[in-house]
């Protein structure tokens, strides 16, 4: 089930990076293809840039830890991974 804070993270991911977006007969979400990473800084950069920009829940500080969070969606979290493999 997506939430709505699932659907603003992965929003947030694919509108700022840009990225080309192909719908198959097939699959219910877009396949997100990403663009060549220019090098491993860039890469990190970005991983930075999303997690930084998710969308916290809980608590207004994670004390103690675990009660504030952020929810990532398939999408966003298989971005993260592919940029980290890139780096």
């Amino acid at each position: 089930m997506t939430t709505e804070a699932d659907e603003a993270v992965e929003a947030e991911a694919v509108a700022t990076a840009e990225p080309e977006v192909a719908v198959s007969d097939d699959a219910q979400e877009p396949e997100v293809e990403l663009a060549p990473a220019a090098s491993c800084e860039s890469n990190i950069e970005e991983v930075c840039r999303i997690l930084d920009g998710a969308e916290r829940q809980g608590r207004d500080t994670d004390k103690p830890e675990g009660t504030r969070w952020i929810v990532l969606s398939d999408t966003c979290a298989r971005r993260l991974v592919d940029l980290l493999r890139a780096s």
